[in-house]
């Protein structure tokens, strides 16, 4: 046979390898049957079968190790490793375009968003300039008020009461004006604000919303390019990798097993032979390690028998004793001591606190409050009615997790998945630094046998992390979990076709202290429900809670006292809104997160 006759896709026939394969698999057989021999022969003979076992195996390593390196040093064995390492570049620069096309969309998404929003801003700043412009062009002193004459106006004037914008409940305190003339310039003003609001401009100056657009638009067009830049080379690195699969295929006779096959039986073209003598040569490959691990452990263990001591019989030398006629000596009998077993009393343990729930996870505050209580109504995905161990029930809200709102999708499945979880169960409540949030809701984390339930909804993909400061010990275990949720497309991740952007956005346009009322508008293109909304004066932290649906372009009028005609009543007494100092209007959604402020 040729020296390097070529087999196996291009394996060539090396005759120092073959003699070496031959010569190994020969010695291997021998010291198999060696082996036996030792075993079934000579069982005394453990010593030697473990050496004869650690020799086939030092053999077998050190043939193994010199045959692969003269393997991978095979010119054709290179090309393979060669085309090998440039696939797995091009997966990698596939995966790293993937990732930026991806990171793109969602760029394009947030910029329709950021586009609307500033329009939105936009034109809600004209409002504002629109109507402070015409109240303040309104004068009372040509104003036709009923009830109130020359004289009147010229007091409300020397007050410093010009136009429709000086008007408010402050009015009440000048002398003169009664219940009936405060109404009557209370509502004089509300008829020239809904003149005003009916007049006002419904759209921003074409200059101004061109200039707005053409800006997010060459933004977008920018990224637009770059995604395109990105999909031609992945359509590329597609074409690459086809060629370099194709190469591959060349090699797949090219293996290690078949090195060893081709210098053991030479050129055998015969695809059912190829086969029989690979399955031959795998065999007593495989039929020898069982055999000298067999042998290996039998032998080991007769060494350890073999090396305990066995005891030593040693011969006594009993004397026959010689009678002596001497008087005989009576032995009192020795006295018996007999011990006595003193029994210690067992060390009784006062019970303590289970505290095993903080094994659910590291990152449980330590040393910190924690409560037992009875989940008795689930409130929706991340709030529950819990009936503490004193007999009081408090309103809890998860910590780190929000879950979808009623409006949402997976809104139902969330809630169904939290009432599995904890309804009508004992739990254990921990806490973080805060007691509660601006609802007077509870903030902990929530344990029901041995499950970490926020944590949990995180994981099921019913509910995302969500850091409020300061209660953050275990934010980063949240964010660690929901990267593998969104990457297994679980729950509210589930791949769906993307729809077209839609954000909800609820603004304050305008406020009058004077008259005590602010106007909210949903600027977004959803209806947004207004449950567990609040409108904050921060000045004098009076909160009112809001309720109903507020629908897309709607403009809500939210009074400080009795609502008058449309609008919403919040039921103060008294004035809220501090006129002569700074007191901004601060508008809270469900969550608590602040969304608006003017």
């Amino acid at each position: 046979m040729p020296k390097n006759a070529i087999f196996n896709g291009g394996l060539s026939y090396d005759l120092t390898s073959s003699r070496l394969v031959r010569l190994w698999l020969g010695l291997e057989l021998l010291l198999i049957l060696i082996s036996f021999i030792l075993l079934f022969f000579m069982p005394e003979a453990a010593g030697w079968l473990f050496l004869v076992v650690f020799c086939a195996v030092l053999l077998t390593l050190g043939a193994g190790v010199f045959l692969f390196v003269r393997y991978s040093l095979i010119p054709v064995v290179k090309d393979k490793r060669t085309y090998i390492t440039e696939r797995s570049k091009i997966l990698k620069k596939v995966s790293k375009t993937k990732t930026e096309i991806s990171k793109i969309k969602k760029t394009l998404a947030t910029n329709q968003i950021n586009e609307n929003q500033e329009i939105a801003k936009a034109l809600q700043k004209i409002h504002k300039e629109y109507i402070e412009t015409g109240l303040t062009g309104e004068k009372i002193e040509t104003g036709n008020i009923s009830g109130v004459g020359p004289k009147l106006k010229e007091k409300l004037k020397a007050n410093g009461i010009i136009s429709a914008a000086d008007i408010g409940l402050n009015i009440q305190n000048l002398e003169g004006f009664g219940k009936a003339k405060v109404q009557a310039l209370l509502n004089w003003k509300e008829s020239v604000l809904s003149q005003l609001e009916s007049t006002k401009p419904d759209k921003l100056p074409d200059i101004q919303l061109s200039e707005i657009q053409q800006r997010y638009k060459r933004q977008r067009d920018n990224l637009t390019k770059t995604r395109e830049s990105h999909q031609l080379r992945q359509t590329e690195c597609g074409l690459e990798l086809e060629a370099v699969n194709r190469n591959l295929s060349r090699f797949t006779g090219v293996n290690f097993i078949n090195y060893l096959r081709t210098n053991l039986f030479g050129g055998i073209n015969n695809r059912f032979s190829q086969s029989a003598s690979a399955a031959i040569l795998m065999s007593v490959i495989g039929l020898g390690v069982l055999i000298y691990g067999a042998f290996g452990i039998i032998s080991s263990r007769a060494l350890l028998v073999a090396s305990v001591p066995a005891p030593t019989l040693t011969s006594t030398i009993t004397h026959t004793p010689t009678q002596i006629p001497t008087s005989t000596v009576t032995v009192s009998p020795s006295s018996t001591i007999t011990s006595t077993i003193t029994l210690t009393p067992s060390i009784t343990r006062t019970p303590t606190e289970d505290l095993s729930f903080y094994n659910v996870s590291d990152c449980l505050p330590k040393n910190t409050l924690f409560q037992k209580g009875t989940v008795v109504q689930i409130v929706d995905g991340d709030t529950i009615q819990v009936r503490l161990e004193d007999g009081n029930t408090y309103r809890v809200r998860y910590i780190g997790v929000d879950a979808p709102e009623s409006e949402r999708p997976y809104y139902t499945e969330s809630k169904k998945a939290n009432s599995d979880l904890v309804l009508n169960k004992e739990i254990i409540l921990v806490k973080d630094v805060s007691e509660t949030d601006q609802f007077d809701r509870l903030l902990r984390y929530v344990i029901v046998k041995n499950i970490f339930v926020n944590l949990e909804l995180v994981k099921m993909g019913f509910a995302v992390a969500e850091t409020y400061p300061p209660d953050v010990a275990c934010a980063d275990t949240f964010s660690a979990i929901q990267n593998v949720t969104r990457g297994s497309q679980i729950g509210i991740w589930i791949a769906t076709q993307t729809p077209e952007p839609s954000f909800a956005q609820v603004v304050i346009i305008s406020v009058n202290k004077s008259a005590e009322y602010v106007d909210i508008k949903n600027v977004g293109n959803i209806d947004v429900n207004l449950g567990d909304w609040k409108l904050v004066s921060e000045k004098g932290n009076q909160s009112c809670s809001l309720s109903g649906t507020i629908n897309v372009g709607v403009t809500l009028r939210i009074w400080a006292g009795t609502a008058q005609g449309a609008g919403y009543g919040c039921g103060f007494g008294t004035s809220i809104w501090n006129n002569s100092e700074s007191d901004p209007a601060v508008l809270y959604n469900a969550q608590g997160v602040e969304v608006s402020r003017k």
